[in-house]
């Protein structure tokens, strides 16, 4: 698998960009979410994600922080802007929502990705 992405590189980056920045608005308030599926599809979500980074960026784990955490922000703020001034939202805009968001969630694909070319598989991706 990972032969597949360094063969397609720009378009594996292309979609992994826009998928952050997708997922960055959708999933923003995750802190309040009691939905299980949801979380759990979220989880799965990042972990492919972070697979894709390791066959794009191969030991550059600063990268893979940076661009994660940008695109997040992008996504954020255009979830933001489209909901500005709801109440909801305001609800949802303090220091310990946003944190979770553009801290946590980078922290966790960059710790798949660390993990990630550790595991032994006895089939080959």
């Amino acid at each position: 698998m990972l032969k597949l992405i360094e063969d397609n590189r720009k378009a594996f980056m292309f979609s992994n960009y826009i998928f952050l920045v997708l997922y960055g608005g959708i999933t923003f308030p995750t802190i309040y979410s009691s939905d299980l599926i949801f979380i759990a599809t979220m989880i799965v979500s990042y972990v492919y994600l972070s697979v894709i980074f390791c066959g794009l960026f191969d030991r550059n784990p600063l990268v893979v922080f940076s661009s994660a955490f940008l695109f997040n922000l992008v996504g954020l703020s255009l979830r933001v802007i489209l909901e500005w001034g709801e109440y909801s939202m305001t609800r949802s805009l303090n220091f310990l929502t946003v944190g979770f968001h553009l801290i946590i969630i980078p922290l966790f694909i960059l710790l798949i990705y660390l993990i990630w070319p550790k595991i032994k598989f006895k089939t080959k991706f």
